[in-house]
């Protein structure tokens, strides 16, 4: 309620799937649909930042995947995007499926066509898959330029695109 009252419409959670090496992967997704559940109370949207890194092997990342079709995607408060109302999902990487041909096998199972964005500079590991990128908050921390990071992405990095995000 707060954020709703805050002006935010919608959310993009940072989400761990259902399995995974993280250690608290299943109190994680409790509480990502414990989010899920209460976004359409309040009018608010939702999305995923989807974590690869935590997932063994590429079974686990297309389990995770149909988990999301299954109980995500088929919400009406999911964020879609585009001509083709897809559902937006972020990958947060790749870090774990470097390979376009991973990135097939993975973004199969959600049923549908996605409008995948990686991080900055990642798009090409995901090949044909993703459709642009989107802007994490990073900086170099001997630097303290998160800001000029993300000007430099902006301006130099986001024209090139076809979907960019940002971040706050």
């Amino acid at each position: 309620l707060l954020m709703k009252l805050s002006g935010i419409d919608g959310v993009m959670l940072n989400w761990y799937g259902q399995q995974g090496t993280n250690g608290d992967v299943a109190n994680l997704l409790t509480n990502s649909n414990a989010i899920v559940n209460r976004t359409d109370d309040f009018g608010m949207k939702f999305g995923v930042v989807f974590e690869d890194r935590f997932a063994a092997n590429i079974e686990q990342a297309k389990t995770n995947v149909r988990y999301l079709k299954d109980n995500y995607f088929n919400k009406p408060e999911y964020i879609r995007y585009g001509v083709g109302e897809d559902p937006l999902m972020f990958v947060f990487g790749p870090i774990t499926f470097q390979q376009p041909t991973q990135w097939n096998q993975i973004v199969a199972e959600a049923g549908e066509p996605l409008t995948l964005l990686t991080l900055p500079y990642e798009s090409n590991e995901a090949g044909q898959n993703a459709d642009g990128e989107f802007q994490w908050i990073w900086e170099d921390e001997t630097k303290d330029n998160h800001l000029q990071v993300l000007t430099d992405f902006l301006n130099n990095r986001a024209p090139g695109l076809s979907v960019v995000s940002g971040a706050a």
